[in-house]
């Protein structure tokens, strides 16, 4: 019975653990994909529907804005599921 009760606290430690640490991961990069949303709203950049899901933003954006935040915006994702692995 102590084996028992002793795996149940590890195992729960284990996991709380791998919760915190994904939380923390995930937290880091929250900063960073609000501060890419923030810049992306300025010129009205809108995601487009097609498979590659780059941004396209209104003529008044400078030349290469929707292509630098659509990289930005992917990699931003890209770390996501990375944490969530």
């Amino acid at each position: 019975m102590k084996k028992l009760f002793t795996v149940l606290i590890i195992t729960f430690l284990i996991n709380s653990s791998f919760s915190f640490a994904t939380a923390g991961c995930l937290q880091a990069l929250d900063n960073d994909l609000k501060a890419t949303k923030i810049q992306l709203a300025k010129f009205s950049c809108k995601k487009e529907q097609s498979l590659k899901g780059n941004f396209t933003c209104e003529e008044a954006a400078p030349k290469g804005w929707a292509e630098f935040y659509s990289n930005k915006f992917k990699n931003i994702e890209n770390k996501i599921f990375k944490c969530l692995i």
